[in-house]
């Protein structure tokens, strides 16, 4: 959903340059200010990781982490939760998952949320989990996003919502996620929450179908025919948790940057 700007209370954005240039110098301190060794640490990481060396890719990130490098911190949880390079550690992914996102990393907000969204690590809390997927999801993430819609869909540490579910599914599936593109289509084949729209169903299943989901040519080819039959459809089940919420999103995926 992408709405007009609105002013409030009559007041004027600030000056946009001025607020850019603000922001730019803040970042060219900040990459000033990350020690060029820690960076070297994670890209090393990355690169062994990459290769399938999980062992050198732990001791790279670790040491960054320590130093309190973000990207790294997560990069060590998931190698704890995963069990690559390190003996599995539920408590330790948690630890490090937490400690990289203290930092705002969204990456790290997210799988936190899925840990306790699974209980994995600390005790399962829908209320936590919800909090923690929704600062990942204002930071853009769409995975995040189609998640935050489903917990809203099935009121799991939040109430049960529509609204919410259409516009989290929405901007998920604007930014490619072919979860969320899917059911989108489900919701405009079915008028769940939406006014019921064939050719928008089709187009939002012909998107997922090209993004490789498995059961969008079924819906692309059973809502092409009652267009032309004018048949009505068969149902499709209801909104469930993708894999990326039953399961520690980005388990297996440590970020690059």
């Amino acid at each position: 959903f992408r709405g007009r700007n609105a002013h409030f209370g009559g007041s004027r954005p600030q000056n946009g340059d001025r607020a850019i240039k603000r922001y730019l110098l803040l970042l060219t301190l900040l990459a000033i200010l990350v020690p060029g060794h820690v960076r070297a640490d994670v890209e090393s990481g990355m690169a062994a990781y990459s290769q399938g060396n999980y062992a050198t890719a732990f001791s790279e990130f670790f040491g960054a982490a320590e130093a309190g490098d973000p990207r790294a911190q997560y990069n060590l949880g998931v190698l704890y939760l995963s069990g690559l390079g390190v003996e599995k550690d539920p408590v330790q992914a948690l630890k490090w998952h937490q400690a990289a996102a203290d930092q705002g990393l969204k990456e790290a907000l997210h799988g936190l949320g899925m840990m306790y969204y699974r209980g994995i690590g600390t005790a399962r809390d829908f209320t936590t989990a919800t909090d923690l997927v929704r600062k990942a999801a204002d930071r853009g993430m769409a995975e995040a996003q189609f998640n935050l819609a489903v917990m809203y869909f099935k009121g799991e540490g939040v109430n049960k919502n529509m609204a919410e579910v259409i516009k989290w599914v929405s901007l998920a599936a604007g930014q490619g996620n072919m979860d969320a593109m899917f059911r989108l289509g489900v919701m405009y084949e079915q008028g769940t929450g939406v006014n019921r729209n064939l050719n928008e169903a089709l187009k939002w299943f012909r998107r997922a179908m090209d993004k490789g989901h498995e059961k969008a040519p079924a819906r692309v080819a059973a809502v092409t025919a009652a267009k032309t039959r004018r048949d009505e459809l068969k149902p499709v089940p209801a909104l469930e948790p993708p894999a990326a919420i039953r399961a520690v999103a980005m388990a297996a995926t440590p970020v690059v940057a």
